[in-house]
């Protein structure tokens, strides 16, 4: 049945369904889980009855990401950068993501990924994507070498001001194989952050970045290599409702997406008086990030 026909509602809700008031708070909860995909489990279980057996689920639509895209950004000459890093294993691809935060509550975002260029070929048979493609088109560099030159990803990052014309405001990183990268970019004068990989941390800026994507308020440049990543992401979800990317049940590579996620963290802060705090689950959480 069709969960949004209200007349095969009373089949799952015998009672609730048989008077307005009960009706009128299944149309709500329906509302919800379609507005929000993190509940639309639970509707369909407490309140349709349907079985869902799965600990994990697609992330975002490629419909609901292709709505948020255009070929021409808006103006972010002069405003904050937050700077999302994913240096996954030195073999695989390595990204490194950026939102910027504007004044009307939307966010613009940029992707760029390093690849070793022994690797190319390889991951062109393996992966069956046109990464030789993305290279020619700059969307990715391939570094020399049989694993990525992390010097590539340094001069990337210090070239991101320049490029743009944004301020970079912090750099936030995933601490896997990072302190040594880290070290030397807070030389070049540049604040790190580290992003813990937990659930209860990623969990709000998992959610949140849906969200605004669900609300059209992420706008992107078409990045293929990005789209690709958020169009290969499930999330794992616990028993508290957090969830996180899943990088062992996704379909492929999402380490563009990783990366922008951890940028997301600090810069969905940005503009700390549009967030209603009151949503976000830990004090852990929001005292890492403030403190």
């Amino acid at each position: 049945d069709d969960i949004k026909d209200e007349k095969a509602w009373l089949k799952a809700n015998p009672i609730a369904a048989s008077y307005p008031e009960g009706v009128e708070n299944i149309r709500a909860k329906l509302k919800e889980a379609l507005e929000k995909p993190d509940k639309m489990d639970d509707f369909l279980t407490k309140n349709m009855n349907v079985w869902i057996n799965k600990r994990e689920q697609a992330y975002i639509s490629a419909e609901r990401w292709a709505a948020c895209g255009t070929e021409n950004l808006p103006d972010i000459s002069g405003l904050d950068a937050y700077v999302g890093v994913d240096l996954s294993a030195t073999t695989d691809l390595t990204s490194v993501s950026i939102e910027i935060p504007l004044n009307d509550g939307k966010f613009v975002v940029l992707s760029h990924s390093f690849i070793p260029e022994e690797k190319l070929d390889e991951r062109v048979k393996t992966d069956k994507m046109p990464f030789d493609q993305w290279v020619r088109q700059g969307w990715i560099t391939a570094t020399p070498g049989a694993v990525v030159d992390y010097t590539f990803v340094r001069e990337y990052i210090k070239s991101i001001e320049p490029t743009y014309g944004v301020l970079v405001k912090e750099i936030c990183y995933d601490k896997y194989n990072a302190r040594h990268l880290m070290q030397e970019l807070e030389a070049d004068g540049f604040t790190t952050v580290e992003i813990p990989q937990g659930i209860r941390y990623l969990t709000e800026p998992t959610k949140n970045f849906r969200t605004k994507v669900f609300e059209k308020k992420i706008i992107h440049n078409q990045n293929p290599v990005l789209t690709w990543a958020v169009g290969n992401a499930v999330t794992r979800k616990d028993a508290q409702e957090n969830i996180m990317l899943d990088k062992s049940k996704s379909t492929d590579r999402i380490d563009p997406l990783a990366a922008l996620i951890n940028a997301h963290a600090r810069a969905m802060f940005a503009n700390v008086e549009s967030v209603d705090v009151s949503e976000f689950a830990t004090d852990d959480f929001l005292d890492r990030l403030w403190g």
